[in-house]
């Protein structure tokens, strides 16, 4: 069984982690605000997902395979950065109106399924999630500890993930701040698409 000292170590890792702003963080702000509560919890349920995969691929000691391998790191790398770009590219040059109509207009709305499908793709091709997980269950969690305990401190990860994720959620498709961004949707969109384009950038060259 998982001790307490670990469970506690690991419950504030990942508690800060989700509270840093990567690509999931403001994937999740972009689709609350913009989009709603519905998008929004969907989009986490993606990123949770794409998590627990994570976790079976860093218990099994797949992550690190991927993570040495000269094939599949670049190309995990590269795939996640163009999926981001892409992302960025959507929000930075879609709902081209004139400027009357940015006042009325809200951003086309996304779909459940494409606010999962975001959620999970972004998961699963960040190269930061593999390094993350990896040194969760390789450095600080101790490689002799039993399978079944890994699952339980990876169930943890899960339940505080969600939970700062899901608040993020639903504060960010509050009805009070919908209220103030009414008239500037399509240009937070676009202040979004930047900081995605960034975000993509920055895993190549990093």
């Amino acid at each position: 069984m998982p001790t307490v000292s670990y469970a506690a170590t690991i419950a504030l890792i990942h508690f800060l982690a989700a509270l840093s702003p990567g690509p999931n963080f403001i994937l999740i702000t972009r689709n609350s605000l913009l989009h709603s509560r519905k998008a929004g919890f969907f989009t986490v349920a993606g990123v949770m997902s794409g998590g627990l995969i994570h976790i079976a691929l860093a218990i099994f000691g797949i992550s690190l395979l991927i993570y040495k391998s000269p094939t599949l790191h670049p190309i995990l790398q590269y795939g996640g950065a163009a999926y981001l770009f892409y992302l960025g590219l959507q929000s930075l040059f879609k709902n081209k109106t004139s400027t009357q109509q940015h006042l009325i207009k809200r951003p086309k709305q996304i779909s459940i399924l494409q606010a999962y499908q975001m959620g999970i793709t972004t998961t699963l091709l960040n190269p930061k999630s593999i390094i993350y997980f990896i040194t969760i269950f390789a450095v600080v969690i101790d490689m002799a500890t039993p399978t079944i305990t890994k699952w339980l401190y990876g169930l943890i990860m899960i339940v505080v993930g969600f939970f700062v994720y899901s608040t993020e959620a639903y504060l960010f498709s509050h009805a009070w701040f919908k209220d103030r961004i009414q008239n500037f949707q399509n240009v937070l969109d676009k202040i979004f698409g930047l900081l995605l384009l960034a975000v993509s950038l920055k895993i190549v060259f990093n």
